[in-house]
């Protein structure tokens, strides 16, 4: 039997130099157990010598061939002395640290980068934010928690309707989608088969009564609910409507609504006025008790009803005036469809949006000319401006610049925008040699920087600047003192931005081709001699 040796465990931060000898120890048993044990059917190959001779029959004596099983317990023997002299050599022990996961790599920053524009180069157009990032790597929610009331925005019947079907169905419209198992509708007095429905959205619901609604009878229709967020409806909560019957229909129409409200500001030229009515009306009566108090001409309007005779639409003969005062009646001349006159005479009024125009002189800090390939822009100052190619085949292009900040804010519309410069002389045939005169819409910044030697990149990428529409062809007969172009679709768009561009608007003009090449002067030249202003831009506008 063999014998079995056990090594006991060891610390394996053991000192070097009993490892090292163990180990030693281990190499020179294996080493004498290998010559003492040779392979026992290749016993004779390790003492055979072999005589072999050579092409010139010369002789030599073959060394003993090594059994290949001591060939590798030699070399594992080997291998252990080695361990043994780096053991002793003081590597002891190897510490290896445990494994730790590297830290979660912050993500990159999407929020605001600034990208430089064309003009102003210590601001750019800020991107969107895309937020923090919480612990899971998502994004945590930048809104704001809905804390606004929803709203019933309509009711059918409307409230205090009269002469109401006994089949009706009730509908409420809401201001936002509701939570359904929140919304309860009560009805006074009680009413048996009530069914309530909701559309897709859940804003709007429909309540169905399996048996007729009590004759001549006034309801009053109570809501509470929750929006999707738990806000609760606000006021008001409670409508009312009365039932007709057969019994004689002796309460008078009233008027419940109308459009639009009384005493508003800024209503639109071609709007219409809508009437709603407690109850079916007489047409023919109702429309002759309608009439346009002021201003005058406005009478003869055209007039139409909905399917139910409750709600008369007018449309005037005419757009009022702007800034006029429209007042308009129904006298009690109008009646209901059973005869009952109107309680009393209904008269409202509203008025007409405004006109304003303003005129804006150009910003010398984003205007001038400004030549390629010298870039050359001394200063701000107006003295002369020149637009097509020089003598000297300098490519000249003209910058047209406002700030427009004296605009009212609570404009409404902008009805147009009228661009007009001013040409003082022309020399060379530019028209002809330098192709079309092209006007362009560009975003330069808050100004038209200055350069000297042609060294500033601002001002570079200011006179290469991209155009922000398609630009507008100017034909040589619109060219003159002044000269103009209808800009109104690019300033609508400027003034939407108004906020982020700094209340300025800026248009670039120049010729298809840059230069021809021919060492003269084709140019259109403005000075301010002949014409003190380079450039307006008029707005027509609305307000309330």
């Amino acid at each position: 039997m063999a014998r079995t040796r056990r090594l006991q465990r060891r610390d394996p931060c053991a000192p070097a130099q009993s490892v090292g000898a163990k180990v030693l120890h281990i190499a020179t048993q294996a080493i004498r157990t290998s010559s003492r044990r040779p392979h026992p059917k290749r016993a004779d190959i390790l003492h055979t010598q072999a005589t072999i001779r050579n092409p010139t029959n010369a002789s030599y004596t073959r060394p003993p061939r090594m059994n290949p099983s001591i060939r590798l317990k030699s070399h594992f023997a080997l291998l252990l002395i080695f361990i043994s002299f780096t053991v002793n050599s003081g590597v002891a022990c190897v510490e290896i640290p445990d494994i730790i996961d590297p830290p979660a790599q912050e993500p990159p920053d999407a929020g605001t980068a600034n990208l430089p524009d064309a003009g102003d180069r210590d601001s750019g157009i800020p991107q969107p934010d895309a937020g923090d990032l919480g612990n899971d790597g998502g994004s945590i929610d930048a809104g704001t928690a809905d804390t606004t009331r929803p709203t019933v925005l309509t009711t059918f019947p409307l409230n205090e309707s009269t002469q109401v079907k006994l089949d009706t169905k009730i509908r409420v419209a809401f201001s936002e989608p509701m939570n359904r198992p929140t919304v309860s509708m009560s009805i006074q007095p009680p009413v048996k088969g009530i069914n309530l429905t909701w559309d897709t959205q859940d804003s709007e619901a429909t309540l169905t009564f399996t048996n007729l609604l009590k004759e001549n009878t006034r309801y009053t229709l109570t809501i509470e609910g929750e929006d999707r967020a738990a806000n609760a409806l606000e006021n008001p909560k409670s409508f009312f409507f009365t039932t007709g019957g057969p019994a004689p229909d002796m309460q008078p129409p009233t008027i419940l609504a109308t459009t639009p409200a009384d005493s508003k500001i800024g209503v639109n030229r071609d709007t219409l006025i809508e009437v709603v009515f407690s109850e079916p009306m007489s047409k023919p009566e109702t429309e002759a008790a309608f009439a346009v108090i002021s201003p005058a001409g406005l009478n003869n309007s055209t007039m139409t009803w909905n399917p139910a005779a409750t709600v008369l639409t007018v449309r005037l003969a005419a757009a009022p005036p702007y800034g006029s005062q429209v007042v308009w009646q129904v006298s009690t001349h109008a009646r209901d469809a059973v005869g009952n006159m109107l309680e009393q005479t209904k008269q409202q009024g509203f008025r007409i949006v405004r006109e304003g125009v303003a005129t804006f002189d150009f910003d010398p800090a984003t205007s001038g000319s400004v030549g390629a390939p010298s870039y050359y822009r001394p200063n701000f100052i107006y003295n002369l401006a020149t637009l097509g190619d020089t003598a000297e085949n300098e490519s000249k292009r003209l910058f047209l610049g406002f700030l427009v900040s004296g605009l009212p804010e609570d404009l409404t519309l902008i009805r147009q925008a009228t661009l007009r410069w001013w040409t003082s002389a022309q020399q060379g045939n530019p028209h002809e040699n330098l192709g079309h005169l092209m006007l362009e819409h560009v975003n330069i910044g808050n100004e038209l920087e200055a350069s000297h030697f042609g060294d500033n990149p601002a001002l570079i990428a200011d006179y290469h600047a991209l155009s922000l529409n398609s630009a507008i062809i100017v034909p040589p007969n619109t060219i003159g003192r002044p000269g103009t172009v209808d800009i109104t679709s690019w300033f609508q768009s400027d003034w939407l931005l108004r906020n982020e561009r700094n209340h300025r608007t800026q248009y670039r003009l120049r010729f298809s081709s840059q230069t021809d090449g021919d060492n003269i002067s084709d140019i259109l030249i403005s000075d301010v001699e002949t014409d003190p202003k380079l450039a307006t831009l008029e707005i027509l506008y609305e307000y309330p």
